[in-house]
Order: C-alpha cells, then structure tokens, then sequence
C-alpha cells in the first residue's frame, strides 16, 4: 500500500513540534528519523531498501507510514474534521447540531475543527492513537487497519463518507417538538435549557 518513495516523502514533510523549522533540511531529516526510531536519516532509509522480502518491505512501510501519521502534526491554517471508527463497525465524527429530523432526533454534521489544535489536545488527553490523515491510502489504512481517532481533511472525510456531511435533507422544517421536550426532559436537567437556546 505504501512504497519506499511514498513513505520517504511523508518523512520529509511531516512537521512535528520536537523539530524547529529553522533547522537545516538536513538536520530536521535527522530529527524525524530519531523521533520514529531510527539513528539517524539514512538509517531509515538504509533499513527500508535492505529489506530483503517485498513482503517484510510491505510491512516496514506501513509501520513506519502508521508512526508518521500517529506524530505528525496536520497543516498549518487548515480545517479539519475529526472522526472515530466505531467498534461495531462505521465512523464516528465530533459534531455540530444543524436541526430535529421528523422523529424528533438531532441531525448532527462534522465540525470545522483547527487539526493542529485538536490533534496536541487530544494526544495530550487520550491513551489511544489520533492519527493526521491527509491521503486516500492514509485514509484506507486508518479506517481498515489503524482505527482508533482521525484528523481528516474535509474534502477527504467528504469524498469518503458523504453521508456524514449530506444531512440537511433529513432537517424537519416543523419538528415534533412535543417528543423533543421528552426526549430532553428524560435526559435531566444537564439538557434542560437547549430546547430554549435554539
């Protein structure tokens, strides 16, 4: 899925915060190869053209794509959107309430989210990998094999799960307020005041 000139290149640009940029090239390329393991830049690259197997080759790329992805920060001044896959199968996204369907549930999207951000905070926060997804096979990679929290860019999440983001047709214009009330008033007083907030 990842080959040696996919993976060097994902080196080469992944920013970290351990790594300053006024760092000769050089020098950064031998900072990310120790932060991923590796003594030095061409350790890394010697240690992936010396495999003697495709197969073992196969592996190493997608180990150390899955490492670059786990510690890289997302771009600069770009949205994101954050998504989980979920144990039962699906992907899960952080969210933003659009309006009731006729059933009286949200209809929720994914949220803009600062990626940058979002990915310190939650590596910070949770035991679990959170993953800056920027490729298909980045994408493919993370949903089937890596799973746990992504960072996507939203042309990315959008190409691969429209149905997450298409939901404004699922808007009630006159939503069964009396089931809403219910609804909230089941759940407490933590929900109590969102009926008179929107």
């Amino acid at each position: 899925m990842f080959d040696f000139e996919c993976v060097t290149n994902a080196v080469r640009a992944m920013e970290l915060d351990s790594v300053p940029d006024d760092l000769s090239r050089c020098r950064q390329l031998e900072l990310k190869a120790k932060h991923l393991g590796y003594q030095n830049w061409n350790h890394l690259l010697d240690t992936l053209k010396n495999e003697p197997a495709k197969d073992r080759l196969h592996k190493s790329t997608m180990r150390l794509m899955q490492r670059v992805c786990q510690v890289r920060l997302p771009l600069r001044n770009k949205a994101y959107v954050q998504l989980t896959v979920l144990p039962v199968g699906g992907v899960g996204h952080y969210s933003y309430w659009i309006g009731w369907d006729k059933t009286g549930n949200e209809v929720r999207v994914p949220r803009p989210i600062d990626g940058r951000e979002q990915a310190r905070k939650l590596r910070k926060l949770q035991p679990s990998p959170v993953f800056a997804i920027e490729t298909e096979r980045e994408l493919i990679a993370w949903q089937h094999l890596w799973f746990s929290t992504a960072i996507v860019l939203p042309d990315l999440a959008r190409e691969f799960f429209p149905a997450l983001f298409n939901k404004t047709h699922l808007v009630a214009k006159n939503p069964p307020i009396d089931i809403i009330k219910e609804k909230y008033e089941a759940m407490g007083d933590l929900y109590a005041n969102n009926l008179e907030e929107n």
